[in-house]
């Protein structure tokens, strides 16, 4: 028996399982992206409307998060239920995937509050629009292991070519890849491109079971 062999038969993990730790780690973070979302400890009398919409990008970061995050889980439940079973490495790369998931409300929280400040909104920008892009090169693992694991799949999906869905992944990449150049001109285009990826992965891409 190869080392491989080895590894898939001592290690037992379903699927199922996989999704509910996974989607404990989304319901966090997407939770925690509304404390962000803070009025100032002390608001004068009858300067409350002001505050409020003196707090937009707060408001603008937290729904882009939300969308990248909850349209990401859509995707990953829609991969994770296309599977038979889990093994070690996939599990490994779930587990990173999950890390970069959880981190996004901090960026998220830096680029709201500092992306008014002139010194300080460019360096938000970027930071915010690297963890994103951390966020697909996570997600982009998860599915080309997949992908290329075929003897994981459920039955109907073992021959289904899931490379063929690649170009769709690739797009998110580039785009949050571009944000970092993006976030020196305007900052506030990156959160309205964020948005609009998570807009392009409403609809699920990934292929159907084989006939």
């Amino acid at each position: 028996m190869s080392a491989p062999e080895r590894l898939h038969g001592a290690f037992r993990l379903t699927s199922g399982r996989v999704e509910a730790f996974s989607d404990g780690v989304f319901a966090i973070a997407v939770t925690l992206l509304i404390l962000n979302v803070q009025l100032p400890s002390s608001t004068a009398p009858g300067a409350l409307p002001a505050a409020l919409l003196h707090l937009w990008p707060s408001y603008a970061t937290y729904a882009a998060s939300f969308l990248t995050i909850g349209i990401m889980w859509l995707n990953h439940h829609g991969l994770f239920s296309r599977l038979a079973r889990v093994d070690r490495w996939l599990a490994m790369l779930n587990l990173v995937l999950l890390m970069v998931i959880a981190f996004v409300p901090f960026p998220t929280a830096v680029l709201g509050s500092h992306i008014q400040a002139p010194a300080d909104a460019t360096a938000a920008g970027v930071f915010y629009s690297i963890t994103m892009l951390l966020v697909a090169f996570g997600f982009s693992g998860v599915f080309v292991y997949v992908a290329r694991h075929p003897e994981l799949r459920a039955h109907g999906y073992a021959t289904a070519d899931f490379m063929s869905a690649g170009p769709w992944f690739l797009v998110g990449t580039l785009a949050y890849a571009a944000c970092i150049p993006l976030a020196y001109l305007s900052p506030p285009l990156v959160v309205l491109v964020v948005a609009a990826v998570a807009v392009y992965y409403v609809f699920d891409r990934l292929p159907g079971p084989a006939q």
